[in-house]
């Protein structure tokens, strides 16, 4: 109850600030009573689809304001979820959590109208109880302490974990206290084979971002307990744009395509700068076709070694 109390705060705030009428600051205040759970979800519904219509018909510059906007997101991303209570981090746009270095090359993507239409997509999985992974402050964490000259080797995935506790906002990674999914442990078990490295109980891969190693999933998030759920969100407008993006770079950089969903990325790789290497996803359902013997880690060192870089130590992960 208190969660409601809150959020009908902040939309009595918003109606009263934008001139609503009494009858729609009454339904809002209605949230404040000993209303059933129901009742309440029915009217925190109707209060966030009163400011939608205010903000949607309203010319008043206050009410249009980015500010504005983005207290209908924190409406939207917290009604008739008592699990979840708004935070400053859900004033946020796409923009404002992508890393600083890559706003530039990524602006007119994440102010699109698919950008807009991820985020209200990703607002309606909270309202709607259904949850998704990772949390919306680390959709770009694949991206942190890189900027785009920075990107030596990309290994793409399809899209983030969909159980509790395991995205991260990398591809393939988990947190520590997560157990390696399969996927993570075959690419382990190359690891292994290729390089004689022990991998260990701690196969922590997201290590390797820091000497340049971006693993990008090419869609950023996932609906709780539904793999690909979010496949068709638009995520790939964003990701396919940092892929170009750093495959324009003159900087060599090797990208790593494992799985036919990967390797039709490689159209947007070209250039004698970029060397693109292919295998067999790591999934159990397709490992066994040869990515165990694909070589790519000693390969990647041996093709970046001869442009004149530096060799990824990745064994920096065990």
């Amino acid at each position: 109850m208190q969660h409601e109390k809150r959020l009908a705060a902040l939309i009595l705030i918003f109606l009263i600030k934008s001139g609503a009428s009494g009858k729609r600051k009454e339904v809002v205040c209605c949230l404040f009573n000993n209303e059933g759970k129901e009742r309440r979800q029915s009217l925190c519904t109707q209060s966030v689809q009163l400011t939608d219509d205010i903000v949607g018909g309203c010319r008043s510059p206050q009410v249009s304001s980015p500010s504005h906007k983005r207290l209908i997101r924190v409406l939207q991303l917290g009604h008739c979820s008592s699990s979840y209570a708004p935070s400053p981090l859900t004033l946020m746009t796409l923009l404002d959590i992508c890393p600083a270095d890559w706003r530039s090359a990524l602006s007119d993507v994440l102010t699109s109208v698919t950008a807009q239409g991820i985020e209200n997509q990703l607002a309606q999985e909270l309202a709607s109880g259904n949850g998704y992974y990772p949390r919306f402050h680390r959709l770009f964490a694949a991206l942190e302490g890189l900027s785009p000259r920075d990107v030596r080797v990309v290994i793409l995935g399809q899209d983030p974990y969909h159980g509790e506790h395991q995205a991260t906002g990398r591809a393939f990674e988990v947190s520590e206290s997560t157990s390696a999914p399969p996927s993570l442990v075959n690419i382990g078990k190359m690891l292994e084979r290729d390089l004689g490295v022990a991998v260990g109980n701690r196969f922590q891969i997201g290590r390797w971002s820091e000497q340049g190693v971006l693993l990008l999933n090419t869609t950023l998030s996932v609906r709780a307990g539904e793999p690909e759920s979010h496949k068709g969100l638009g995520w790939q407008t964003i990701t396919d744009r940092i892929i170009s993006v750093i495959a324009a770079s003159e900087k060599p950089t090797v990208f790593l395509l494992w799985g036919a969903h990967a390797q039709r990325k490689s159209v947007l790789v070209n250039g004698p700068q970029n060397l693109v290497l292919t295998a067999p996803h790591p999934s159990p359902l397709s490992a066994y076709r040869g990515f165990f013997d694909c070589a790519h880690f000693s390969a990647t060192n041996q093709w970046l070694t001869s442009q004149g870089e530096q060799a990824i130590r990745w064994e920096s992960a065990c």
